[in-house]
């Protein structure tokens, strides 16, 4: 998919203004199958686009529900974190050498455009924000960048689908402080698992990660529970519910040890 919504019809790499995309895909989804329920779940990056478009989109958001794992939504803060921190240089050499390698992938449909294949290597070194993603967009350098990616405390509130968050404690590339916490616990509309241990979207099930992800299971979990809460909504509304015979909606930490 070019990533073409955020900035007219000039070919773009993938980076943190890809919400309007994600708005683009729900709309085509939603052509397609209108009476389908849409769901989503964003990881790291991902879930930083997947939670500002849910707030940019407010009430007229396609999704049904979605879930947000170890989401970078203060961009600013974790790219600070990082400089800051031994793990986080090699982690931005790892991620910059990564998307360098992406950008080859694509750089015949990047051809003539304002980044060459040796200015994207510079990005490794020199950060990507300043080398490749501003110039793509127009942006003046890292820190509108940055501000244009976040996720703060105005759009958090905005948020009018069920989300869960899931984030742990240990995370060593997105730290759970720089989560704007006070306002998703304001949102009726969020719920948010901070969890020991996990680190960045790691959540194994057991001693191998072939086991599958922990997270796997309370996602299961929470889509069962937010089907069950609109069942008995829609039977209430409908005058069927018998007495006192409602379900009790479960709760996330039935299953799930935080």
């Amino acid at each position: 998919l070019p990533l073409s919504a955020a900035g007219g019809a000039t070919p773009k790499v993938y980076c943190g203004l890809g919400a309007p995309d994600l708005a683009e895909i729900l709309s085509h989804l939603r052509r397609r199958l209108p009476s389908s329920p849409l769901y989503a779940v964003g990881w790291s990056m991902g879930g930083c686009i997947l939670v500002r478009h849910m707030a940019e989109a407010g009430e007229g958001c396609e999704l049904r529900a979605a879930m947000a794992v170890s989401p970078a939504l203060d961009v600013s803060a974790v790219q600070r974190y990082w400089q800051g921190t031994p793990v986080g240089r090699l982690y931005g050499l790892a991620i910059g050498f990564k998307l360098w390698l992406y950008f080859l992938s694509h750089r015949r449909e990047l051809a003539g455009g304002p980044v060459s294949v040796w200015r994207a290597f510079l990005g490794v070194f020199r950060g990507y924000e300043d080398e490749v993603f501003a110039p793509l967009w127009g942006l003046s350098g890292h820190e509108e960048y940055w501000r244009r990616c976040s996720v703060g405390e105005e759009l958090v509130r905005r948020v009018a689908r069920p989300l869960l968050v899931v984030h742990a404690r240990d995370d060593p590339v997105v730290p759970v402080w720089s989560l704007p916490l006070a306002a998703m616990a304001s949102n009726p509309h969020i719920v948010t698992a901070i969890t020991r241990h996990g680190g960045h979207i790691g959540y194994t099930a057991g001693a191998t990660p072939l086991l599958g992800a922990w997270t796997d299971r309370v996602l299961v979990h929470y889509l069962r529970a937010i089907l069950a809460r609109e069942e008995e909504r829609e039977g209430r509304e409908q005058g069927e519910m018998r007495g006192s015979g409602c379900r009790r909606l479960p709760t996330l930490c039935e299953h799930s040890k935080l």
